[in-house]
């Protein structure tokens, strides 16, 4: 009777193990992005630009992508779940007219920083193909 007891407690203990060991994280979706600027901001290609995708609800998951002020597309693995989206541009501080640069870049696109950003999206199962529109407040699947 022991030997049957012991037995039994190890399969038990073993079959527990094992469904504990699985990663219960979402595997990370592949998000192909393009940032559309309001029309009067022109960024310089020394300028970075840094794309968080912050859960929003309190979620696990998080992502970000980091681009230059010359391009407009970005690439970023994120869990599926609910997201904050804000994006932060900063001028590079060596360049000349720098500060006046800085404060049209916040005054164009200030209220998408990670304080204060209204932007949501959710990513969901599978590569996606988003718009981070920026002149109309926007984020959407294309």
């Amino acid at each position: 009777m022991f030997r049957s007891l012991s037995r039994a407690s190890l399969l038990a203990t073993v079959v527990l193990f094992a469904a504990g060991c699985g990663s219960s994280e979402p595997k990370p979706v592949e998000l192909q992005g393009k940032l559309v600027l309001p029309a009067k901001l022109k960024l310089l290609e020394s300028d970075s630009i840094n794309i968080t995708f912050s859960p929003d609800g309190g979620g696990k998951g998080s992502g970000s992508a980091t681009m230059t002020g010359k391009e407009s597309s970005f690439t970023a693995k994120v869990p599926p779940g609910k997201y904050k989206v804000s994006v932060n541009i900063q001028g590079y501080p060596g360049e000349k007219g720098s500060e006046a640069h800085n404060r049209e870049i916040s005054q164009s696109v200030g209220m998408y920083d990670p304080s204060s950003s209204s932007l949501r999206y959710e990513v969901t199962d599978g590569s996606q193909a988003i718009t981070i529109d920026l002149a109309k407040g926007t984020v959407s699947k294309n």
